[in-house]
């Protein structure tokens, strides 16, 4: 019931600049996968369409014969949906080129392949509970500190100094951030809302 609360509260969003950059200027911006297979941030697409138009192999008759093909023990409980994005490499003949990226409330943020390997894990410090955007070269998520993370998809190092857009000290990150494209260039809008109880915190 808070967690509903917390995100009505959220009334505002924040952007950041197109570059994403520590420095601006100094790295090109970044942009999501066109891949119809792949499934970059929260509800697949900025606009919360739920469709992957590229799957064609769940039908009414197929669906009753899905098994478990591998599981990945986390440390703690993941809420998020996980990202499913293929390498510049990606071939239909090796599942190991097409990565899912996901969090959980330990703070810990896992890449694996589509196999269930573990490439590289990293511990931000608090809990993550959306679901992360991934750009060419970048993860970004929040976590209940109301920090933001971007996190380089190849080793899981932080890209840039850690960013809390809102210094209120309940201030927390729920929702997904997404991509957006306007005339300037490309944003990543984010949520912040909050942990106060009872939820009187505005949000930005």
């Amino acid at each position: 019931m808070l967690r509903l609360s917390c995100a009505v509260a959220a009334a505002l969003a924040f952007l950041f600049s197109g570059s994403l950059a520590q420095n601006p200027g100094s790295n090109p911006a970044q942009t999501i996968t066109q891949d119809p297979n792949d499934w970059p941030m929260y509800n697949h697409d900025a606009v919360g369409t739920r469709c992957n138009p590229a799957k064609d192999k769940l039908t009414p008759d197929s669906v009753k014969g899905l098994k478990v093909k591998w599981v990945f023990p986390t440390t703690g409980d993941v809420y998020g949906t996980p990202s499913v994005v293929g390498t510049s490499t990606r071939s239909q003949e090796s599942a190991d080129n097409v990565m899912v990226y996901v969090g959980d409330t330990s703070g810990t943020f896992y890449a694996l392949t589509s196999s269930g390997a573990l490439v590289w894990k990293a511990n931000v410090g608090s809990p993550i509970t959306d679901s992360a955007l991934v750009t060419d070269k970048m993860v970004i998520f929040g976590d209940l500190a109301g920090y933001i993370h971007r996190l380089n998809r190849a080793d899981g190092t932080e890209a840039w100094p850690l960013v809390r857009p809102d210094n209120n000290l309940t201030a927390a990150i729920f929702g997904s951030p997404i991509l957006v494209s306007d005339p300037v260039g490309n944003h990543v809008v984010v949520g912040i809302s909050s942990n106060e109880r009872p939820p009187e915190f505005k949000g930005t």
